[in-house]
């Protein structure tokens, strides 16, 4: 009696990271009357190839085949998929599940394991189908049928692998293991699967993160609409802190508003996603606390939701860094998953697109139809100087070797000695001066030049460059686009300048804050609450020499500034002077 309980001939198609197989098994069955609901059992011995990867993926196929497919019985039942890769000269495609499916069969249905039970010498596996086509007129074949039309040779062999398997079932039944089945261990989710297209293996998500931790990149996340799941999954791996600086989910229009620091036209565009990393990168920038590479990430989406949506669902991803912006645009294919796999799916492109721009390969699959295909492009940014007159970077240092860098962090603890000047040209007054400042302080003194003017045309790049080629080799100088020392001390807080008597005097005259006392006094605070002092070095004005003592300081801020005496520094030519005799 045992010998009737056949089912249909079924060769079970499996796959597990990289990896992809295929078995003759004959002893599979429906396990639901609930037409919504199919179920399917199979057995599949722990001896067998497939056992394995069918146990770690949580998902098959049943590729049900026909008479004239008697070929398919050697090449899958009678060789090792250890040995030899069963599908490598088979036409198949990866279903819902990324299981193979066989291109040419009866019919195929794409499971995806629901909960087992261990029998000591196999495993049987109840499975939900969620996805399947009958491909083929008439009927499947069945294993009776298949005995009396195969060679005598394949009958012998499958004799001699039957008698084998016998053998060491006979000492294996006894040990059954009856713990209950744990759906973590393949790692899929017991109910409805919420993104059929892949099986969500988070070992590999796992150690992308892991990769990805250990690189020196920090990263800034922004995402709205779709994204956040990749956020979980970062910050669910230990040395998040090594990578991610700040996430922010701007879902509200204010909030987005907020990041941009302007309303966008398309909430969901290419062009947002830029700005939202580019506005990433810059707090990134301003967040870091060393000088680790920056990323900006972002992700604007629409998914699905409770309610149908006329257009496409589709996400716009995007990274900037230092060298470049990456763009990353697909579009979803509508009810080939839940609101829970569209999410799923956009996080796993978003994490993709962070480890590219870290330089980490990822290679996990996203679960693509055959009808999604992203679109990747990526555009160099320009000069770092042509970045800095764009408003696109705060600063820009540069050193003496001609290296840059842009937003360099400053250590707090260390103190921060800023010469501003148009240095046009660099002449030997400023020399000696930072020479004298460096020796009273005994600190670092670095030139700033700002590349934008209170009341000058901004400078060009051309002339940018002519002036800072005069510290090549003479130390670093730093670029900025704080054309007043009220921006200077909000992007170099804790700095003392160095600023020559006339200097000195414009920054106390109400006049050059709309002829309003208040503002002028207002900004003082600011500029001292920010930690900022002055270093006043004096010059002669007509025929007289004047310092500190010549600046009308308003009462109470005479702690901010301070004096360099006439005795450490005199130079009576300024780069005027120097100008007017070329």
């Amino acid at each position: 009696m045992m010998g009737q309980l056949w089912s249909p001939l079924v060769a079970v198609t499996s796959h597990w990271r990289g990896k992809v197989n295929a078995q003759i098994a004959v002893s599979v069955g429906a396990a639901s009357v609930v037409p919504e609901q199919p179920r399917v059992v199979v057995q599949i011995y722990k001896e067998n190839f497939s056992w394995e990867l069918l146990q770690n993926s949580g998902a098959f196929a049943l590729n049900f085949l026909r008479p004239d497919q008697l070929h398919l019985i050697k090449a899958f039942g009678l060789v090792s998929g250890v040995d030899v890769d069963k599908l490598s000269e088979i036409a198949h495609r990866f279903g819902l599940t990324g299981s193979p499916i066989l291109e040419d069969c009866w019919g195929y249905l794409d499971c995806r394991v629901i909960n087992a039970m261990d029998g000591g010498d196999m495993t049987c596996f109840l499975a939900e189908v969620v996805d399947g086509e009958t491909i083929s007129e008439g009927e499947p074949f069945w294993w009776p049928q298949a005995r009396r039309v195969i060679p005598a040779e394949w009958n012998w062999e499958w004799e001699a692998k039957i008698a084998e398997q016998i053998q060491k079932s006979n000492q294996r039944m006894g040990h059954i293991d009856y713990t209950s089945w744990n759906p973590a261990k393949s790692l899929v989710p017991i109910s409805r699967p919420r993104n059929p297209l892949i099986v969500n293996d988070m070992n590999e998500i796992t150690s992308l993160i892991e990769k990805i931790h250990a690189t020196p990149h920090k990263a800034v996340i922004a995402v709205a609409g779709a994204g956040s799941q990749a956020i979980a999954w970062l910050l669910g791996v230990s040395g998040a802190s090594r990578t991610i600086l700040e996430t922010i989910v701007p879902y509200g229009r204010l909030s987005m508003i907020d990041l941009l620091g302007n309303e966008p036209e398309h909430y969901v565009s290419p062009m947002t996603a830029q700005d939202m990393a580019k506005a990433a990168y810059q707090r990134g920038m301003r967040l870091r606390e060393d000088d680790s590479p920056v990323i900006g990430v972002a992700c604007t989406a629409t998914i699905a939701t409770d309610r149908t949506k006329r257009g496409d669902h589709r996400a716009f991803i995007a990274t900037w860094d230092d060298s470049q912006l990456r763009q990353y645009d697909l579009v979803l294919e509508k009810g080939a998953r839940d609101r829970a796999g569209e999410e799923e799916l956009v996080s796993r492109l978003l994490l993709q697109a962070l480890a590219q721009s870290s330089g980490v390969e990822a290679g996990f699959p996203l679960g693509l139809t055959g009808n999604e295909s992203p679109h990747h492009d990526s555009v160099p940014h320009l000069s770092w100087v042509q970045r800095l007159i764009a408003g696109e970077i705060g600063s820009l240092t540069v050193y003496s070797d001609g290296r840059m860098v842009p937003d360099e962090h400053f250590n707090n603890s260390a103190r921060r000695v800023l010469f501003p000047g148009s240095f046009s040209p660099l002449h030997q007054g400023h020399q000696t001066l930072v020479r004298v400042v460096s020796e009273m302080l005994s600190a670092e003194v670095v030139s700033e030049i700002s590349v934008t003017n209170v009341d000058k045309p901004p400078l060009d790049e051309t002339e940018i460059l002519k002036r800072v080629g005069q510290f090549l080799g003479n130390g670093k100088v730093v670029l900025s686009r704080a054309e007043t020392f009220y921006k200077k001390s909000q992007l170099f807080p804790g700095s003392t300048f160095v600023v020559g008597w006339d200097t000195a005097v414009r920054l106390v005259d109400p006049k050059y804050y709309n002829c309003n006392e208040t503002d002028m006094l207002t900004a003082l605070a600011e500029m001292w609450a920010s930690g900022c002092r002055f270093l006043v070095a004096g010059r002669v004005d007509g025929d007289r020499f004047k310092g500190l003592a010549e600046v009308p300081v308003p009462q109470g801020f005479h702690p901010i500034f301070q004096a360099i005496p006439e005795s450490n520094f005199r130079v009576d030519l300024s780069s005027t002077e120097l100008r007017d005799r070329c």
